[in-house]
């Protein structure tokens, strides 16, 4: 028994040594297991800053091709649009689509829209096109569609629809010239009509203004009238300069107008015009062309802070956007920034600020409380926090973004573009018509293609690789739903901000050509010129010729009364003016003036 005990024992000592070591082998390779899954990890973490390093390095190689290759048209074929569309509605096949409503948005800001019509009264989304047909009587394809048919604003215009003056050339053939007419008998005539510019340079406009002297009636004073002082003065008199053209100064107002508008319009540096004036046949020196223009802004400036304060104080959207603008400096240029304001209430407005800070843009809006349309930067935070404006947002500027990540994820950024080009579609077929009208179809159409677009970047987000573009795409598009929504509930807004983005090229192209302002001053004589040309583009007027007017006539008008030579109003203005200023805004050489019969230009022997 003794023995058998032994044995067991024995036996189980030699297990229990099998087990330690089998268990201090498995803790071995527990412990070299961590370390190599220690060494993954921080193989892993390494792999991961490498991979945010060579993104990093890949965007700002993009972002140089991209600036290297310049403007690049964010268009897309419509066939490749309609069939990622199409791609997206078949992933939605069966599944509900749901999310925000109409009223939410109305919820954060006020609204007066008519009711939203329910889910039942709404058609899917492949059919808004047809509804879009129907309401406003327009097809709903835009201007470059695919069917035959001639397009608007192609194709050789009548001159004849024009006001254009003729200049008209009758031409015989030779045949009846030869025979003087004799025998012949004109049947008809052929017409061929050709536009032409006639060689037009600069011309003295020589203004006389003859001097008279009394000369009969005239007695030598007597010895007591020389005592008393009361020799009579010989009268001597002169016409006065016309109101129309400013004293002291060389350029007439038409010379300034076309200064104004060749720089701030057509981008051309004074420098070049310089050159360009001298092809016409007087050099006209760029320290004096600056001399003109701060005569000019000395006269104009206060129109355009009349149209600041109105379009503040009464306008109910505001479009803004902003973009750099280098000053010179010692040594370098310091980058200052130049705001464009589009207001509902008729008026395009341009100023500048040092810095782009929500304190900057802040202090220029200072008493608005309308609707704000921007590219949702933050600097636009502070008003919509602070002083109670309601946001607006830009679906052009979310629908570049996905531009940009087409090369990266084609398929998603395709579907994107489409389904906000159908949205833009609708928008094109409603322009002209009254708020209201624009809202109701708004809500019958656009509000299901909004849907549809959130439910799609709600799906699409988790799926995406963080900080690649189509990332950046879909969550600039999810942080500014409400905003991007709004247009929904206000027919008078519009859906995108493309129209500040067009005025600031105007700024962009000038870069390219004089590459700096000279100084804060520059930046004041754009701001106003600018703002000037706009408004006269929206307005359907002239800039040169309104210029050239309003040069004439600012010095002789009321300063209380500068908002009624804005070009809101300067065609009711026009309309309203009396003989004496109509006499004003009239070129000098246009006048007739009265002149003594007989009298020679030139004095007379007897008086000379």
């Amino acid at each position: 028994m003794v023995m058998y005990s032994c044995v067991m024992a024995d036996g189980a000592c030699e297990r229990c040594t099998e087990r330690s070591a089998a268990l201090r082998r498995a803790e071995a390779r527990v412990e070299e297991l961590t370390r190599e899954v220690m060494l993954l990890r921080e193989q892993l973490r390494e792999a991961l800053k490498l991979n945010v390093l060579q993104q990093g390095d890949l965007a700002r190689w993009i972002a140089l091709v991209a600036s290297l290759e310049g403007h690049r048209p964010e268009r897309v074929a419509r066939n490749d649009l309609q069939l990622a569309f199409d791609h997206m509605l078949e992933s939605f096949a069966g599944v509900p689509v749901a999310n925000a409503s109409c009223d939410d948005v109305a919820a954060s800001g006020e609204s007066d829209a008519p009711s939203r019509p329910t889910a039942a009264s709404r058609e899917a989304p492949a059919s808004s096109e047809e509804s879009a047909a129907s309401s406003t009587g327009a097809t709903a394809h835009g201007p470059n569609d695919d069917e035959r048919g001639t397009r608007k604003g192609h194709g050789r215009r009548m001159l004849s629809r024009t006001d254009l003056p003729v200049r008209e050339i009758v031409i015989d053939p030779p045949e009846v010239l030869a025979d003087g007419g004799v025998g012949w008998a004109l049947i008809d005539a052929e017409y061929t009509e050709r536009v032409a510019l006639p060689h037009a340079g600069y011309q003295r406009v020589r203004i006389v203004r003859r001097k008279w002297v009394r000369v009969g009636g005239v007695t030598a004073p007597s010895i007591a009238e020389q005592l008393a002082g009361t020799v009579p003065v010989t009268q001597i008199v002169t016409a006065p300069l016309p109101d129309g053209v400013w004293p002291g100064t060389m350029g007439d107002a038409s010379a300034i107008a076309n200064i104004i508008v060749s720089k701030y319009d057509d981008s051309l540096p004074l420098h070049r015009q310089e050159h360009i004036t001298n092809r016409h046949g007087f050099r006209i020196p760029r320290s004096t062309q600056c001399n003109w223009l701060e005569a000019a802004y000395d006269c104009t400036w206060r129109v355009v802070a009349a149209m600041t304060a109105d379009g503040i104080a009464h306008s109910h959207v505001i479009a803004t956007d902003a973009t750099g603008a280098p000053v010179r400096a010692r040594g370098s240029c310091d980058n200052w920034h130049v705001f464009v304001f589009i207001m509902d209430q008729g008026h395009v407005v341009f100023r500048h600020s040092a810095k782009h800070t929500g304190a900057a843009v802040r202090g220029m809006l200072s008493g608005f409380h309308g609707t704000l349309l921007s590219d949702a930067h933050s600097i636009y935070d502070v008003l919509h926090a602070k002083e109670g404006i309601v946001e607006a947002g830009d679906w052009a500027h979310g629908r570049r973004y996905f531009f940009k990540a087409i090369p990266s994820d084609r398929e998603r950024a395709m579907q994107a573009i489409a389904l906000i080009g159908k949205l833009f579609d609708v928008e094109r077929n409603i322009l002209a018509l009254p708020p209201d009208e624009r809202l109701r179809i708004r809500r019958e159409e656009s509000a299901p293609l909004v849907e549809l677009f959130e439910t799609w970047v709600d799906r699409e987000a988790p799926k995406v690789e963080p900080r690649s573009p189509i990332a950046a795409a879909l969550g600039y598009c999810a942080n500014q739903r409400l905003a991007l929504r709004r247009f929904l509930v206000d027919g008078r807004l519009p859906m995108h901000n493309n129209a500040s983005e067009a005025e600031l090229r105007k700024l962009a192209l000038g870069r390219d050509n004089w590459m700096w302002f000279e100084n804060e001053t520059g930046l004041r004589w754009y701001g106003v010129f600018r703002s000037l040309i706009s408004s006269c583009v929206l307005h359907d007027l002239n800039p040169e010729v309104y210029l050239e007017q309003l040069l004439r006539l600012a010095p002789h008008w009321p300063v209380t009364r500068a908002l009624e030579l804005s070009p809101k109003h300067w065609k009711q203005t026009l309309a309203s003016l009396d003989e004496r200023h109509r006499r004003i805004i009239t070129p000098p050489w246009e006048l007739d003036y009265p002149l003594v019969p007989g009298a020679s230009l030139r004095p007379s022997a007897a008086v000379a």
